[in-house]
């Protein structure tokens, strides 16, 4: 690609792309969704930076018709997801976010915004936009290496024989 948006070098990337607005649409076909993921394949591929991009949304809502068939484009949806995981396997530099876990935790009906998406362009709320913003701030974090871990033990002879302030922890008795 000789686009500049595949010229620029970033620091790290996040694509956010959701299908919600594609539920009554034939824009959203397999077709369409394969060129996606080239497209993606071929900027992670131009790109040294870590690039995020989230899964796509599942659409649930009208995800069943009156008689139980289930909607072509959470089928596509799926099949899409699964495609990204084969893009993480195939490219280093590639991490997905799991949006759909995400919704979940926050709620669909409190993440989504009907009215701001057909009057703004923006399908969800303050609240939901704000917690996808700390979740990339994490992958920022981690991703430069600022996540920190802490392991607390009681060392007061529960998990092993013997106290280490008392005993030393060369004379702690592990096992049995």
């Amino acid at each position: 690609k000789k686009g500049k948006l595949f010229r620029k070098k970033a620091d790290i990337t996040f694509v956010f792309f959701d299908v919600n607005p594609y539920l009554r649409s034939r824009f959203m076909i397999r077709s369409h969704v394969q060129e996606v993921l080239r497209d993606i394949e071929s900027y992670c591929k131009a790109q040294k930076g870590p690039v995020v991009m989230n899964t796509f949304s599942l659409p649930y809502q009208g995800a069943y018709g009156n008689h139980f068939k289930k909607n072509e484009l959470f089928s596509v949806v799926s099949k899409a997801n699964r495609e990204l995981e084969k893009i993480n396997v195939k490219i280093p530099n590639f991490y997905p976010f799991d949006l759909n876990r995400l919704l979940h935790y926050h709620g669909e009906s409190h993440a989504r915004d009907f009215r701001g998406m057909y009057a703004f362009d923006i399908p969800f709320t303050n609240s939901f936009l704000l917690a996808l913003a700390h979740e990339w701030f994490a992958y920022i974090r981690t991703l430069l290496g600022q996540s920190k871990k802490c392991l607390v033990v009681d060392l007061d002879g529960i998990l092993w024989g013997g106290i280490v302030g008392e005993d030393g922890w060369e004379n702690l008795k592990i096992g049995g």
